[in-house]
């Protein structure tokens, strides 16, 4: 159990791999601005994915934590939830 938790922890790390990439562009989304016509809903997916990108380590970390502490499997789950919300609010983002 311990080595599955901490296996599927590890491949969820992989993509903090271009993490710094992702950080500089989110940070350069945030500089920009946008047009005044555009509506709430649109400005609200942008942001939250900016956000979610953002704290995408934190959220390893803390499954890292928890997992490490309980050793209850379904703590090494949370990266790839998040990683499922990342790709929804990208596809949600793009489909605009």
């Amino acid at each position: 159990m311990k080595i599955k938790g901490l296996t599927m922890i590890g491949i969820s790390a992989i993509p903090l791999l271009i993490y710094p990439f992702v950080l500089i562009s989110n940070v350069m989304s945030l500089a920009g601005h946008h047009s005044s016509h555009t509506s709430f809903v649109d400005i609200f997916i942008a942001y939250f994915f900016i956000f979610i990108t953002t704290v995408y380590p934190v959220t390893i970390i803390i499954s890292f934590i928890l997992f490490w502490k309980k050793y209850n499997i379904k703590f090494a789950y949370y990266p790839y939830i998040h990683l499922l919300l990342i790709l929804l609010f990208y596809v949600l983002w793009v489909g605009k």
